[in-house]
């Protein structure tokens, strides 16, 4: 398991460029090199440190050379026990610890950590996330784990499950699955049929049409949690089109097959060409459907789309959204709206990672999430992304985590996913999130870091456009967060 978490102490480098240790180190991933074995327990160690992104071949430039005081190890005695044990051999060559940004939530893991699955001390490799810990593993633990194919987290495969395809399921995914009669886990509807099983047992004309099959029939229109179809774009008659938003919507809580089948059925019958939206499913809904919109320009979803209509469908079928433990409402945009170069673009996500860290409790607020849900489903990145040029490096930092369970997940190559919000059926709520997005982005393209580094809660929301987005003025009003003594 990880051996510790940094203290908030900070050590200062002697060295010019005034690089430092701690909170508010000015890179992330940084090696640090101990100078010599020492013989006793000392009460200062001599470290290098050096820039990840500075190695080249192999060699690390390294920044500068540090003296830190032991007790900044004192949370995790199990460190000094690696570095000072010298019956692992760890002083027959050069040894290096690699250590992720310091931040209070985050751990220290690198060489000289124990296997999370042995725990034994060896040369280790990182093998994704399990859960919400980042864990690491020895070269002869890595074929004991897997990728659970639903989260995308590691996870042990004595712990897991597989699907009728083979894929890994973990163990927080695999509840929304059921056991095939052919002993593999399945997310077909009736748990008793999975897609290799259920080709036999279905009733087909000769020509390999579908006949009535009444729930199969309907849950035909529940595409796999993979399904992916090319997108649709929807804009308004004179809009320009350059900032669209897809919204995944997760429904749950249907009290039998046959309502969320007859609910399939009409929302089929509301798009039957699946032009607008489509339904598929997914790990963490237990008896519902997640419902993916095609892109759309907000206008579009505030004119065009049948919002109203599928919160009636679904209700009356007695599903629900905001009532449940499991559903979220995730919300794309084409990253292309950030910039027209990459650069440009990485200062935008950064200033985009800025204001959510500044306003974290008003997000939340707005989220309607609980903080547990939150560090569950959209975990934030606990840093002071301070929005200026020279530190564009942070957006890579996060990007390099490739951990979709973030607030902002960086990891789709053309969108931006924001999943802090809890799931909805209420159109008034649905819009007033879109609404809010579209103000945040266009507000944070048009400024500069200093406008947004001094803006406060206050005027933010005294920014918002009563005519532009009547919907998000009447939210802020339900979440009281338009009230000028919570601001």
């Amino acid at each position: 398991m990880p051996l510790g978490t940094w203290e908030t102490t900070t050590a200062s480098s002697t060295s010019s460029t005034a690089w430092t240790l701690g909170s508010s180190v000015n890179f992330s991933w940084v090696y640090v090199e101990i100078a010599e074995p020492p013989a006793v327990a000392p009460k200062t160690l001599t470290v290098k440190v050096g820039n990840i992104r500075k190695m080249g071949n192999g060699n690390i430039q390294w920044a500068s050379q540090v003296t830190l005081d032991t007790s900044m190890f004192k949370k995790f005695p199990d460190v000094l026990a690696s570095i000072l044990d010298d019956k692992h051999d760890i002083w027959k060559s050069w040894k290096f610890v690699e250590v992720p940004r310091p931040a209070t939530s985050q751990h220290l893991y690198g060489t000289l950590c124990k296997c999370s699955y042995c725990g034994k001390i060896a040369p280790l490799g990182r093998c994704g996330n399990y859960g919400d810990i980042r864990k690491i593993y020895c070269q002869a633990c890595a074929p004991e784990l897997a990728r659970c194919f639903v989260c995308q987290d590691g996870v042990y495969k004595k712990d897991a499950s597989q699907d009728s395809l083979g894929q890994w399921l973990c163990p927080n995914c695999a509840p929304g699955w059921r056991q095939c009669n052919c002993r593999r886990w399945t997310d077909e509807p009736e748990g008793v049929l999975c897609v290799a099983c259920r080709p036999r047992k279905v009733a087909r004309t000769g020509d390999s049409e579908p006949i009535d099959r009444g729930l199969y029939q309907h849950m035909d229109y529940i595409h796999d949690y993979a399904h992916k179809p090319a997108p649709h774009f929807h804009v308004v008659k004179g809009e320009d089109g350059t900032l669209v938003f897809g919204v995944e919507l997760e429904t749950d809580g249907f009290p039998s097959q046959s309502l969320l089948g007859r609910a399939m059925g009409e929302l089929h019958k509301l798009d039957p060409d699946e032009d607008l939206f489509y339904g598929k499913r997914d790990g963490s809904i237990h008896s519902g459907v997640e419902i993916v919109t095609h892109p759309c320009t907000l206008k579009f979803h505030q004119t065009k789309f049948p919002w109203a209509q599928i919160r009636k469908i679904v209700l009356k079928n007695k599903g629900r959204s905001h009532e449940t433990k499991t559903c979220g409402m995730h919300v794309h945009f084409n990253v292309s709206f950030m910039g027209a170069n990459a650069q440009e673009r990485d200062l935008n996500t950064l200033k985009l990672l800025h204001f959510v860290e500044k306003f974290w409790s008003k997000l939340l607020r707005f989220s309607r999430r609980n903080p547990d849900e939150v560090h569950r489903w959209a975990r934030r990145y606990y840093d002071d992304f301070t929005p200026v040029p020279e530190n564009l490096a942070k957006v890579e930092d996060a990007k390099m985590l490739r951990a979709r369970h973030m607030t902002v997940n960086l990891v789709p190559d053309k969108t931006i996913e924001i999943r802090i919000f809890k799931g909805s059926l209420n159109p008034i709520t649905i819009l007033g999130t879109i609404e809010f997005l579209d103000y945040l982005l266009h507000l944070l393209k048009a400024s500069n870091a200093t406008v947004i580094q001094q803006m406060t809660w206050k005027s933010f929301v005294d920014g918002v456009d009563k005519t532009a987005y009547p919907n998000l003025v009447e939210y802020l009003e339900r979440r009281r967060l338009n009230v000028p003594r919570d601001l």
